[in-house]
């Protein structure tokens, strides 16, 4: 069935599902082209989002000051700074690349748009 991802009846439908192989793991649309060329497009779109999001660039700068707060109070707070920046780097890097929808596409880009919670969620819990 189109657009089923697989069906989740058996073991190995569900894991059709799971790895969305219809689609690919990371890959927003089953298309072949890859938007590469707009990676920076993507990744700009979001950065300028989250003024809209924070308080204007108050949140980004909290952001930031939290960041470094939680580096310079020990080994412990600085151990989950790492693990949130990592979390952050991986899902703006390799996400963002491989998402293959055209975010210069005012429709395209609200369907990446529904994904953008999740790195924000790094950039409150720093607030």
């Amino acid at each position: 069935v189109w657009g089923a991802w697989g069906t989740t009846d058996s073991l190995a439908g569900l894991a059709h599902h799971f790895l969305r192989r219809d689609y690919g793991t990371f890959k927003l649309s089953n298309a072949d082209t890859t938007t590469d060329a707009e990676y920076a497009l993507r990744l700009r779109a979001y950065l300028t989002s989250l003024p809209d999001q924070t308080l204007a660039l108050v949140g980004p700068l909290a952001a930031c000051l939290g960041f470094v707060t939680l580096i310079a109070r020990g080994a412990g707070s600085r151990s989950l700074a790492a693990a949130l920046a990592l979390g952050l780097a991986l899902y703006l890097g390799p996400f963002f690349y491989l998402s293959n929808l055209p975010v210069s596409s005012p429709f395209f880009r609200q369907i990446q748009e529904r994904f953008w919670p999740q790195p924000s969620l790094v950039v409150f819990a720093l607030l």
